[in-house]
């Protein structure tokens, strides 16, 4: 297993605070396939959040209208 810390997400728009920093880890399970690591599975423990969450489902939303664009 492979310990790493989280960060900030960032999104201007017009609901409010365009951050959302989330404190916490990703847990990585590691498999070593022909000879090279491969993460197999990732876990996300939150620790603490701070900001607007709302700008994780925004961004999911404009993701989805530029893929349907395509």
């Amino acid at each position: 297993r492979v310990p790493a810390r989280v960060g900030e997400h960032v999104l201007p728009n017009t609901g409010g605070d365009a951050m959302f920093t989330i404190g916490g880890y990703y847990t990585d399970s590691l498999r070593r396939v022909d000879g090279e690591w491969k993460i197999c599975k990732k876990q996300l423990t939150v620790l603490w959040n701070s900001g607007n969450p709302q700008i994780l489902a925004m961004a999911r939303e404009r993701a989805a209208a530029l893929l349907a664009d395509v």
